[in-house]
């Protein structure tokens, strides 16, 4: 449920940052609220992978090293990999909840602690893009009740170690962001349309049922690049069920960063969820100025309904790209863009003040 707190909620970080190697839980901490944010994650520091750091810790999934060879380049790689051996379960200790206890004592009070983990839709569609699930599960909908069981048993236990926001990161919306991929996957034998209902309904499954005072968001993200392909983001296509028919809490969006955003595919967004702009490059790119960020938020505004929109980075920190920002560099943006954003809506509310004061 959206609280007062998320509503006006006006920037928040996609959650992971750089950090060098044996930074602790509690010096990401500090660094956070030493940059003015009221919601806080571990940086994803304990994690090797984002996503299938989570994935391992299910019933079901078998981790492989592949220690040798050479995959696209001529230097030696060494990679892991997840197959689906079995049926899925959630383990009773997963490392999530671990995850979010060691963050939650060190906390001080007065701050939200977040817990990111990768969507249910992400884990369906790297599942299904593996044809093994076909020789444990009859159909997609048996294998997503599992997962659904899984995710909803994960978060009930992060509810009763005292977990209340929890955001989905999720990349299995990418191939249909742009024409390219819409085109793959018909040529690819994808019924497009049972495939997004899959990924709106193993969303909604996971999360049914969880105490009205657990927020929900969903990331919907396409990854830490900074390519030609990944300059250009279109919502359109997906929008009109992703939106409507989603039953998270609030969105964080990762959009164009360095060019205009049709904010009208906000229009299917119910009244009362909450938008994160992600129009932020978290990148060594020169800073968007405030005026970008206030035009950007007023224009997305039209379409928000009763809930002003935030701003956030287009995607996270905790990544080998290299043209992320130094640990000591990330903090420095990350201040300038709560200051920024903070400015900008104690304009915004003194407006609305002014504007309710003069009709009474």
């Amino acid at each position: 449920m959206l609280s007062d707190f998320f509503a006006a909620l006006m920037f928040d970080t996609i959650g992971s940052f750089a950090a060098p190697q044996g930074t602790s839980p509690d010096r990401i901490v500090k660094a956070q609220i030493a940059s003015g944010l009221k919601i806080l994650t571990d940086g994803h520091i304990h994690r090797k992978e984002w996503d299938n750091s989570f994935f391992k810790g299910l019933t079901g999934m078998e981790e492989t090293v592949i220690g040798s060879g050479h995959i696209y380049q001529e230097y030696p790689a060494m990679t892991t990999l997840l197959r689906l051996t079995g049926r899925i379960e959630a383990t009773d200790i997963h490392p999530a909840i671990v995850e979010f206890k060691a963050l939650r004592d060190i906390t001080p009070k007065g701050y939200t602690i977040k817990q990111t983990m990768p969507a249910p839709s992400h884990f369906l569609a790297k599942i299904l893009d593996d044809n093994i699930w076909k020789s444990i599960y009859s159909n997609p909908e048996e294998l997503c009740r599992d997962i659904a069981r899984a995710y909803r048993k994960i978060l009930l236990g992060l509810y009763s170690e005292g977990c209340r926001f929890v955001q989905f990161d999720d990349c299995s919306w990418e191939p249909m962001m742009y024409a390219g991929g819409i085109k793959s996957l018909l040529q690819g034998g994808t019924d497009i349309e049972r495939y997004i209902s899959l990924l709106i309904d193993i969303n909604n499954d996971s999360i049914d049922g969880l105490p009205s005072d657990m927020t929900i968001a969903h990331y919907v993200c396409r990854g830490s690049y900074d390519s030609p392909r990944y300059r250009r983001v279109d919502y359109s296509f997906i929008a009109p069920r992703l939106f409507a028919e989603s039953n998270a809490d609030m969105f964080y969006l990762d959009l164009n960063v360095d060019s205009d955003n049709d904010y009208s595919i906000l229009r299917y967004m119910p009244d009362g969820k909450k938008v994160m702009l992600g129009i932020v490059s978290p990148f060594d790119t020169p800073d968007n100025p405030s005026q970008f960020i206030e035009t950007n938020l007023n224009e997305a505004s039209l379409y928000c309904g009763s809930t002003y929109p935030g701003i956030s980075f287009r995607c996270g920190m905790n990544n080998p790209a290299s043209l992320l920002p130094s640990p000591e560099t990330q903090w420095t943006k990350v201040e300038r863009l709560n200051s920024i954003v903070t400015e900008i809506w104690r304009r915004q509310h003194a407006i609305l003040q002014h504007n309710t004061e003069s009709h009474m």
